[in-house]
């Protein structure tokens, strides 16, 4: 199932945004294995807020995860972010 338009973050609502893929390389070393991915920037989703106390309390450290979706299967995961801008530069307007 592939994706066409930015989807609703499934945790706040809020619409997604089209956003390349980061610099670095997931698990395996392969790459991300698709472009872009939609991410929910929504400062105030309950995942966002949330996830800065649980990386701390859990792992001590200070980051937080957002919501992403793979455009070409529709599977929603996240991603760590380490400031509330991080990846806000990757965003793919259109």
């Amino acid at each position: 199932m592939k994706i066409k338009e930015a989807p609703d973050c499934p945790h706040c609502g809020h619409k997604m945004s089209k956003c390349e893929t980061p610099p670095f390389n997931f698990a395996d070393g392969l790459g991300w294995g698709v472009p872009y991915f939609y991410v929910c920037f929504n400062n105030d989703c309950r995942l966002y807020v949330s996830g800065w106390a649980n990386l701390m309390n859990n792992y001590g450290k200070t980051a937080s995860y957002r919501c992403m979706c793979y455009p070409d299967n529709g599977v929603m995961d996240t991603i760590a972010v380490y400031t509330p801008e991080a990846l806000t530069g990757q965003i793919i307007e259109e």
